[in-house]
């Protein structure tokens, strides 16, 4: 099978067992109940059976995780398929843990299953496969069903009916990713369906669910100006080291960045990008995307001062007055008027960006690999349950860049006070001690403040 598809023995080989897994998975577990399957195995396993080989399974559930749980019925599924199919797992090896958090309280878990090469030589070594799943996802289009594809000769006995995510908010899903991730895979994805899907789609749904996903809503002219302009040059270096296909659907980069350009045009029409909102152009979101994943300082010019800063997060806030835009929260280092510390900066007043070579170690969680999603309500309006207890109540997200407003001083408290000034948003403090640390609050807009340290005005 290798030789006939150009591949590696090794993706024919994993890929072959995601077919056994997902069977197993979806019809002898109770999880086939809550986990959908989303990302590139999804396209290869229920939609394109030709889409590229992806190294793992990427799963959502729209509830808790329960690690125990999931690592019990994982157990299952190696005993079930290497009963059925002959593949020899090291279940002592069989891991499930947490991988990272999306906010303080919601969590993506990695499983990883070791199983024994097909050619069973004692010096290969054993191949893993990996498992992502993400708790409390929620569908746009909710799921749906669709039979496992299984392209192999024992295709009749490995079959099952999958829970998918719908392919309209698979693509959205991709193009979100494109702004925020830059990942040569999912520009491959949405090349390989548009060059070789034949199944018809809305394609309508899928900008409405782009939209939807987003901050671009009220501006979709922006995310297609965004779209055109990605870091191909980047992306052309990594198209054939990273792309593992069959030949038979082997793209040239440049026909493939033709055709997306092309579906950019049919989605998004003659939609402007002119907007009465602010957002961080393609020449300054590059570095600046660039900069949070390489953990590099950003050399910038900023209303005419040059500053060295830490790149954190772009976010989207509305004003009162419904205009508003996108906020750069950095930690600068040089200062300027009010001194070191946690800035918010806005894409008019940077004149000059460039990412130096100088590494740093994070103060705050970098969230530049969400931006453009919508802004996180800090409280979860969702059921959580908590411990297998039975208890539901509702979550608080707590984020240093998303702060309740601090509690006002009592009017009846008369007596001097110590106060201080929050060296970004200078709202003023009062005392009962000296002490410098700030609660959370918001600023003068209204919106969240990252200040946590305040400048002594003196006591009275």
């Amino acid at each position: 099978m290798a030789d006939d598809l150009g591949v590696h023995t090794t993706n024919v080989q994993r890929d072959y067992v995601f077919g056994w897994v997902l069977a197993a998975l979806y019809t002898e577990t109770s999880l086939k109940e809550s986990l959908h399957l989303k990302g590139g195995n999804c396209l290869r396993k229920a939609y394109l059976p030709q889409s590229r080989f992806s190294p793992d399974l990427d799963l959502g559930a729209e509830t808790a995780v329960s690690p125990a749980a999931v690592k019990d019925a994982l157990d299952r599924v190696c005993d079930s398929v290497g009963a059925r199919a002959g593949v020899a797992f090291w279940k002592d090896r069989t891991r499930f843990e947490e991988k990272r958090r999306i906010q303080s309280d919601l969590s993506v878990y990695e499983a990883r299953l070791y199983f024994r090469d097909f050619y069973g030589e004692d010096s290969k070594l054993d191949i893993a496969i990996r498992l992502d799943v993400t708790e409390y996802e929620r569908l746009a289009l909710g799921s749906v069903q669709r039979p496992l594809i299984h392209a192999y000769s024992d295709q009749a006995l490995c079959q099952a009916t999958l829970r998918c995510v719908r392919m309209e908010e698979l693509l959205a899903s991709k193009l979100k990713c494109l702004l925020q991730r830059r990942h040569v895979a999912d520009l491959y994805d949405l090349v390989h369906w548009i060059l070789f899907s034949t199944e018809p789609l809305d394609r309508a749904e899928i900008l409405r669910v782009f939209l939807r996903k987003t901050i671009y809503r009220p501006a979709p002219g922006v995310a297609r100006e965004l779209l055109q302009a990605l870091p191909f040059d980047g992306l052309r270096t990594l198209w054939d080291r990273f792309i593992v296909c069959a030949r038979s659907v082997a793209v040239e980069f440049e026909s493939g960045v033709k055709s997306f350009l092309g579906l950019l045009d049919e989605l998004f029409g003659r939609t402007s990008a002119r907007t009465s909102l602010s957002f961080f152009p393609a020449h300054l979101r590059t570095p600046i995307l660039e900069a949070g994943s390489k953990t590099a300082l950003l050399q910038i010019t900023y209303d005419g001062v040059e500053r060295l800063v830490e790149p954190y997060s772009l976010r989207f806030k509305r004003r009162a007055d419904g205009g508003g835009g996108e906020y750069f929260y950095v930690y600068d280092r040089t200062g300027g008027s009010s001194g070191p510390g946690i800035k918010t900066l806005v894409a008019e007043k940077v004149s000059a960006i460039k990412v130096t070579e100088e590494k740093f170690d994070p103060r705050h969680p970098i969230e530049l690999s969400k931006a453009g999603d919508p802004v996180l309500d800090p409280t979860f309006r969702g059921n959580r349950v908590r411990g297998g207890s039975g208890s539901i109540q509702r979550t608080r997200l707590p984020s240093v860049f998303q702060r309740p407003r601090v509690p006002r001083v009592s009017a009846s408290f008369k007596r001097p006070l110590h106060r201080f000034k929050c060296s970004v948003c200078g709202k003023t403090f009062a005392r009962k001690e000296h002490k410098a640390t700030l609660n959370r609050h918001k600023g003068k807009h209204g919106f969240p403040c990252l200040g946590t340290l305040g400048v002594y005005l003196g006591y009275r």
